[in-house]
């Protein structure tokens, strides 16, 4: 049975908790299963609007640190609220739950005239808690993107905590090789097959800011990345995952040694829609946390939150860039940069909650949740087993040094208009030195033709004399 995990946050004011559990049976099995306990206070839902065929807005509750999508399931179809999860590879819908607290919605297999049950059991264990029901088959999709007879798992037994998600299911975009379905097929996968190469690749957009629609592609790019600068980076398909090669880690660029025995040259890092945070192997987290928060007083582990916080927004200010180095397909490392308004998140009245947690068990496991989504516009190739990954701020400027740029574009504006003001005092000194050169030129030509004609009338006089 292949085991995932999905990684929820809720930074709450009281009564927080971590809970950490080992549910990675093999090496190359690298999937974080921190998770926090949080309340359901969701935020503001936005409707769900479809661009085009292939552009979907993700909806976000928990705090924008989870995003779904609505997915249709059965003939006529029965919509839900899923998931998108790079993390995972199976698809889940709830049915006839066993809870009374839970109020997700039903998929009605009796109301689908193409359903068909299968005799296997399904189950995924997540760290936030576990889901258990029976695999079968029907159409799903996302609008015009169906793909038909696909095999997912009803869910009939969840516990608690999994009640209290705002989700109806899960669309795992992981993998084949993390599969447990009939098929040993992903949702992606049938796609693809069924489209060729025009379902190649998905894309994410993540934004956590309220105001921004996060949007999901598939097989096309959004327009506003077309002409953009991107990198490309082959997979470390032994894993598993969608996961990439990190070569080491710069705080201010000052170089932090992530390898170690478990990985070396490079440790794999899970790009992960279905977590939240950025989590770090053990082995380093306390050295990375350390030289963050070391030009900082006011920053330091919360008991209460279970990680680093800082104590007003002057400290969050003060945290540095990070800079994460992945080689790309020629093998040239690429920095990847995050700011420290890309991995903090306020605290209400105070200051932030770093977001950055640690891997457990010594496991050397790095995961770039949607942490590190929000600053990079992700493209998944299935058929290349490749990443793209577009910074945001490649043409605009870095939020985490808006104010550093202003200053120094003042300070070039200023030398500029110094510049100017000089070179127009040369120039028109210049102008006037010539002119006044040319004026006492004209003047003693002048004079040089009346003496000559002087000169001329005394000759004359003086001839005629003779």
């Amino acid at each position: 049975m292949k085991i995932s995990c999905f990684l929820l946050l809720n930074l709450c004011l009281v009564n927080c908790y971590s809970l950490i559990i080992d549910i990675l049976p093999k090496p190359n099995q690298y999937r974080d299963v921190i998770s926090s306990q949080f309340k359901t206070n969701y935020s503001q839902n936005h409707p769900y609007i479809s661009v085009n065929k292939s552009i979907y807005n993700l909806d976000s509750s928990q705090r924008n640190l989870l995003f779904y999508t609505n997915v249709s399931v059965g003939t006529p179809s029965q919509t839900f609220k899923m998931v998108l999860d790079t993390g995972s590879s199976d698809v889940w819908v709830t049915g006839n739950i066993n809870n009374t607290k839970c109020h997700h919605h039903q998929f009605l297999p009796n109301v689908s005239s193409s359903f068909q049950w299968t005799n296997l059991t399904f189950q995924d264990i997540y760290g936030t808690g576990s889901v258990k029901g029976q695999w079968g088959y029907d159409t799903i999709g996302l609008k015009d993107n169906l793909v038909l007879a696909s095999p997912f798992g009803i869910i009939s037994e969840v516990d608690n905590f999994m009640c209290n998600i705002s989700v109806d299911g899960i669309l795992g975009l992981g993998l084949d090789s993390l599969t447990s379905s009939p098929n040993n097929l992903t949702w992606f996968s049938q796609l693809h097959s069924q489209d060729n190469s025009s379902k190649a690749y998905f894309t994410f957009n993540i934004s956590l800011n309220d105001d921004i629609f996060s949007k999901f592609t598939i097989g096309e790019y959004l327009p506003e990345y077309k002409d953009k600068n991107y990198n490309i980076h082959h997979i470390l398909s032994e894993t598993g995952y969608w996961s990439l090669p990190i070569s080491h880690l710069s705080i201010n660029d000052k170089a932090i040694k992530v390898v170690n025995n478990y990985c070396d040259p490079y440790c794999p890092a899970i790009v992960d829609s279905g977590t939240s945070l950025i989590t770090v192997p053990e082995t380093v987290y306390l050295s990375i946390m350390e030289e963050i928060i070391r030009e900082t007083s006011g920053c330091h582990y919360s008991d209460s939150y279970q990680r680093y916080v800082c104590n007003n927004p002057d400290e969050c200010r003060a945290l540095p860039r990070l800079a994460i180095s992945i080689p790309d397909q020629e093998g040239k490392l690429v920095n990847y940069n995050l700011s420290h308004q890309d991995y903090t998140t306020n605290l209400p009245g105070r200051g932030c909650a770093i977001l950055l947690d640690k891997s457990p068990n010594n496991y050397p496991i790095w995961i770039f949740g949607l942490t590190f989504l929000n600053r990079y516009y992700t493209v998944f190739h299935q058929q290349t087993q490749q990443i793209l990954l577009y910074d945001k701020y490649s043409h605009t400027l870095d939020p985490d040094n808006v104010k550093k740029y202003t200053n120094f574009n003042k300070f070039v504006l200023t030398l500029m208009i110094l510049a100017f003001i000089i070179v127009t005092g040369i120039f028109i000194f210049t102008i006037y030195k010539y002119y006044k050169y040319r004026k006492g030129m004209s003047s003693s030509q002048t004079n040089n033709n009346i003496h000559i004609g002087n000169r001329n009338i005394d000759a004359e006089l003086l001839y005629s004399e003779l």
